[in-house]
């Protein structure tokens, strides 16, 4: 029998403690303290570990034996209704009476027709501006927009939009609205509250993305002044320069982000209000953009000037690939920020609905 299963088979609190004890003198002399403790530690977290497995079976089989009577005999009740519901409802199946029957679960069967509607699914056609007709300003607006700033600017005025409602009211001076032939309706301008919630969440995501990626780029800009060649070159040099411009575009986005990362709440009463809002909201993501682009200028720059053919080659390549993806991902999608956060609400008060019920 080894150390091990002798020191089981005593079982109770010592367990592990008389395995302790049982090592040998000779290998206790060699270890240094710090080893005898860690030892220690480990027994004694696998003799609690122990107390605890035997205190949870004892507590289970404690709890099996003292269930009371009457609980096994309404489970015995139930047991016995259950078949007699079974019998009576044997002629409808088409079972005799001394015949079993099979029993089903009526809840994991929809009745004929509401199975099908439950889980049919949300369908649509994309409307690329391939397929659109557009003028040829508008399309050139929006390809310009995904090629300088990735349509961050468009993806917030969208989801702003839709967070955004208007209803005709009567106005109050109505008969001086007939006589100078106006209309004597008027614009509320009003926000969606829920729709406002997870617009709300969402930018927050994106701002402390932004922040993250920003935090890395301003990194990376350190790490590039420290190069031996660039620093010794003086402020005068191209790719110092840009570097350094990156940097500060980086601590701009980082600071502008903290700023806004919780959007105030907000009611586009007029285009000069949502035009604003879109402009303040947009700038942390811009800042960012302008740094990137700022230092692969400087490490293009760089690469010129030390006449690296193969890096300047590699970096416009890939850039220009960039480029083209681009493009083609604006030519053949849509945006759908206003059904993604109509669907967010309406997932939203399906689960406060089930947790109300």
């Amino acid at each position: 029998m080894s150390i091990f299963d002798a020191c089981m088979a005593e079982g109770g609190q010592t367990t592990f403690d008389l395995a302790l004890f049982c090592i040998q003198p000779s290998i206790v002399k060699r270890c240094s303290s710090t080893a005898l403790r860690l030892l220690q530690y480990i027994f004694s977290f696998l003799n609690a570990s122990v107390q605890k497995l035997r205190e949870r079976k004892h507590f289970a089989k404690s709890n099996v034996d003292n269930s009371s009577p009457s609980s096994k005999s309404r489970e015995a009740e139930a047991g016995a209704n259950a078949g007699s519901m079974t019998i009576l409802c044997s002629p409808d199946s088409g079972h005799s009476l001394n015949q079993p029957a099979a029993t089903t679960d009526t809840r994991s069967r929809p009745a004929d027709g509401q199975g099908s509607k439950q889980h049919t699914p949300h369908t649509r056609c994309c409307q690329p501006p391939l397929r659109k007709s557009m003028t040829l300003a508008d399309r050139l607006t929006g390809l310009l927009s995904m090629l300088s700033v990735l349509d961050h600017p468009g993806f917030i005025g969208r989801a702003l939009r839709a967070t955004q409602q208007s209803k005709a009211k009567p106005s109050h001076t109505a008969q001086q609205h007939h006589a100078t032939g106006q209309d004597d309706q008027v614009r509320d301008h009003e926000t969606d509250v829920d729709k406002w919630m997870v617009f709300c969440d969402t930018f927050q995501k994106d701002i402390e993305n932004i922040n993250l990626l920003a935090t890395v780029l301003l990194t990376a800009n350190f790490s590039f002044l420290a190069i031996q060649s660039i620093d010794q070159s003086g402020l005068s040099y191209w790719p110092q320069r840009l570097s350094y411009a990156s940097l500060l575009s980086a601590m701009g986005s980082i600071l502008m982000g903290l700023a806004v990362r919780s959007p105030r709440f907000f009611t586009a009463y007029s285009k000069s209000y949502f035009q604003t809002m879109v402009l303040v909201l947009g700038f942390p993501f811009e800042l960012f953009l302008y740094s990137v682009f700022f230092f692969i200028a400087a490490l293009v720059v760089h690469f010129a000037i030390h006449a690296a053919t193969f890096q300047f080659a590699a970096a416009t390549l890939i850039f220009l690939l960039v480029f083209v993806c681009l493009g083609l991902y604006w030519h053949v999608t849509e945006p759908q920020e206003k059904e993604l956060l109509c669907s967010w609400v309406s997932q939203s008060r399906d689960v406060e609905a089930a947790i109300a019920i």
